[in-house]
């Protein structure tokens, strides 16, 4: 028995769709995990994924949702580590990090992830493999405690004209709304704020208006408290981000340590300039812990 450990190519998508479908979660569907093995927003990603591979069968992998962003005025190639799995036959012979340690290994790659099972904890957390903590709390707004805020412009969901977007985040806004995110402006005195939220209910039946990406994080901290009061009324319902956009605490904001902390490693980005966009979250259709 020889098991080789190597990218996937565009010829193993299909194969490792149908092993992530049939062996880890059925639930999403099977056009869901192709999307996590081929994303749409790249014509050539850099690999599929990354497989162990006995006698032609794929027996474990990893799952890895590649991007090119534009961070401070130059390009930085991400990649979000996904689902990792291997079949029950294969386990304990130091399978997953091997394939964990081979897939992380470009310098010139900022690796994340988000909400790592247990399996994929296990590899990302040792020191070996080089992951550092990306995040281990968020902070939150509840509707009940804001005061209306007249210096405040607001524009959410439909009402929101992508095509208006300019400087290289309109791509970006398009392909993640198709994906269901919701995108909202926010404006006061001549600034602008563009947020990506996710929305889903978690945490005892609690609505999360979670933000994903926020262009301006000071103007999204003065304005969250009043926006949360806008978008989400009186349900119960939050308006939510991760602590690490934010240089200080955002008045009038609650905190809560995540559930999972996220994980990155990362030669050439900290941790403010990472976002959880072009990941598993939106194309698997995920609730964040």
């Amino acid at each position: 028995m020889t098991i080789v450990t190597r990218a996937a190519g565009r010829e193993d998508v299909e194969v490792l769709a149908r092993f992530w479908f049939e062996h880890m979660n059925e639930r999403p569907g099977m056009e869901r995990w192709r999307a996590v093995a081929h994303c749409p927003w790249y014509d050539e990603a850099p690999n599929h994924g990354w497989i162990a591979v006995d006698d032609g069968r794929i027996v474990g992998a990893m799952a890895l949702v590649h991007s090119t962003r534009h961070i401070q005025g130059r390009a930085e190639k991400l990649c979000n580590i996904g689902s990792l799995y291997v079949l029950k036959p294969y386990r304990g012979r130091g399978l997953a990090k091997t394939i964990a340690r081979e897939s992380t290994s470009d310098p010139s790659i900022t690796y994340f992830g988000i909400d790592a099972a247990p399996q994929t904890r296990a590899v990302l957390e040792p020191d070996a493999v080089g992951f550092n903590i990306l995040d281990d709390r968020r902070y939150f707004w509840r509707a009940r405690t804001a005061r209306h805020d007249d210096s405040l412009w607001m524009r959410g969901g439909d009402a929101v004209d992508l095509a208006a977007i300019h400087d290289g985040d309109r791509p970006m806004f398009e392909r993640h709304v198709a994906l269901g995110m919701y995108p909202l402006l926010l404006r006061r005195e001549g600034r602008e704020c563009r947020v990506l939220l996710w929305i889903r209910n978690k945490h005892d039946d609690t609505m999360y208006h979670e933000a994903l990406y926020i262009s301006d994080p000071c103007l999204f901290a003065e304005c969250a408290q009043a926006a949360a009061a806008r978008l989400i009324g009186n349900a119960d319902a939050v308006l939510a981000a991760d602590s690490r956009f934010f240089p200080r605490p955002p008045p009038g904001a609650e905190v809560e340590k995540l559930r999972q902390p996220r994980h990155f490693k990362s030669s050439r980005l900290s941790p403010e300039y990472i976002d959880l966009l072009y990941s598993e979250v939106p194309l698997l259709g995920l609730k964040l812990s």
